[in-house]
């Protein structure tokens, strides 16, 4: 008998253990062998469906330059571990102005509610590569759309992500 599994190098020491194993079922010896599938299809779906960037882009003085990086970091942080539900993250950062605002971003996140954990930590990182893509890193709001998950920060509360 020989399985075809998909396995990630921290496996190798369970599969190896395995290899050549002698086991009966119904009566019958089957001898494990394996094969390694070396393109691994994710159990989760890419496609980009939109993306939308706001044109609106801050100095490098302002006190929001680098909170969208911060608040998408935490949405990729977060969302993994709410899979289903929509996950809003506040993020503020001082102004070095005493007489300016603070910086403050909002951001959402959200993962298919059929996807694992990992699954979804992985389709968030390819939103946030997909969404620093072709949006500023410094942007006032971006948000992008992938089937199975989504990534969307504003100046202003948001509570969804479509």
């Amino acid at each position: 008998m020989t399985l075809c599994v998909p396995f990630q190098p921290k496996d190798m020491a369970t599969i190896g253990k395995k290899l050549g194993q002698v086991f009966f079922h119904h009566g019958i010896m089957f001898l494990i062998n394996f094969c390694f599938m070396t393109d691994l299809a994710t159990s989760y779906d890419t496609t980009l469906m939109s993306r939308i960037c706001n044109g609106k882009v801050y100095s490098s003085t302002a006190s929001n330059f680098l909170l969208p990086d911060l608040v998408v970091e935490e949405v990729v942080a977060q969302t993994p571990s709410h899979v289903g539900s929509l996950v809003l993250v506040k993020s503020t950062f001082p102004s070095p102005n005493p007489l300016a605002q603070d910086g403050i971003l909002f951001g959402v996140g959200y993962c298919a509610g059929g996807l694992s954990k990992e699954d979804c930590a992985g389709c968030l990182q390819s939103a946030q590569d997909e969404l620093f893509e072709e949006c500023s890193r410094h942007g006032a709001g971006a948000q992008v759309h992938l089937r199975d998950c989504d990534i969307r920060y504003e100046e202003y509360w948001i509570n969804n992500v479509r």
